[in-house]
């Protein structure tokens, strides 16, 4: 939030937020609760009882969500690749689902670690993600810096008191040790706004067949990421359903623009794709 501050300080304007009704503050606060505050809490307690693996094969439960409610919601136009391509990802997380929960009643570690809280937790992160993203479309008359912030700012302040509650006081006893912030610097002001700002760049450069492809990877670059740093081993279940998954991937890309036809300028595709990658940014 701090970083966000400093690079988006000048669209800061009050006044903005005057001119709102009822209705733009109820989903302007409902998008950063959901975005920022509960599906961020809920990952990091699914991290934290599954395989960072497990937690992105399950987050693509958000494309084949996303696009459904936004056909039925948003009336929004999408071609037989695209619906195909998701179906077949969709089957995939389905079949890994199927896999762990067959290794739990097995009691077989080499198919791969059983089906528990922290799969759980991972899709009810996709689901507050979809759901976030699909109200996100709906607010337009907010620049994207101030949106940002403002986010970021509600999402704190939740996802703080949602710890207190679980945790209790003494467990920010440490919370302004040097050794905390050196990481907090490196992880919120690079690998979380930087990443941001360099995916808003990319928006307004490349096309939007372009930015598709590059984010139907998003899964392959995180579960290389938990090898190279975790050394996290995929297992038999992880190999099936995201190889399932990566077909479906490519399937999509058949199916031309992800963006609906009525997107005229350049702000409102970047606000369009501003949530779109999938699971939690910065995991």
């Amino acid at each position: 939030m701090i970083t966000l501050l400093v690079v988006y300080h000048r669209q800061w304007d009050l006044t903005l937020f005057k001119n709102l009704s009822k209705v733009d503050w109820g989903k302007l606060v409902t998008v950063s609760a959901l975005s920022a505050g509960i599906a961020p809490a809920v990952i990091f307690t699914a991290l934290a009882n599954t395989s960072v693996t497990n937690v992105i094969l399950i987050g693509r439960l958000e494309p084949p969500l996303l696009l459904f409610l936004s056909v039925i919601l948003l009336h929004e136009q999408t071609t037989k690749w695209q619906v195909a391509g998701l179906a077949v990802a969709f089957a995939g997380v389905v079949t890994t689902i199927i896999i762990l929960q067959f290794a739990m009643q097995t009691g077989d570690s080499n198919i791969g670690a059983s089906l528990g809280k922290g799969e759980i937790l991972a899709g009810v992160g996709a689901i507050a993600l979809t759901c976030s993203t699909i109200i996100s479309k709906k607010i337009t008359n907010i620049p994207l810096g101030v949106f940002a912030i403002f986010r970021m700012l509600v999402g704190t302040l939740l996802f703080f008191s949602i710890a207190m509650y679980l945790y209790g006081p003494h467990h920010f006893g440490e919370a302004f040790s040097p050794f905390l912030w050196k990481w907090m610097a490196l992880y919120g002001g690079i690998v979380v706004v930087s990443g941001q700002l360099c995916w808003f760049r990319g928006l307004r450069m490349a096309k939007a067949s372009q930015v598709s492809l590059i984010t139907s990877f998003t899964p392959v670059a995180g579960i290389t990421a938990a090898f190279l740093i975790l050394t996290e081993i995929p297992t038999s279940a992880q190999w099936i359903g995201g190889g399932i998954i990566l077909a479906g991937v490519f399937i999509g890309q058949c199916g031309g623009q992800p963006f609906s036809k009525d997107e005229i300028d350049e702000e409102s595709k970047i606000k369009q794709a501003m949530d779109s990658g999938v699971g939690f940014k910065g995991i």
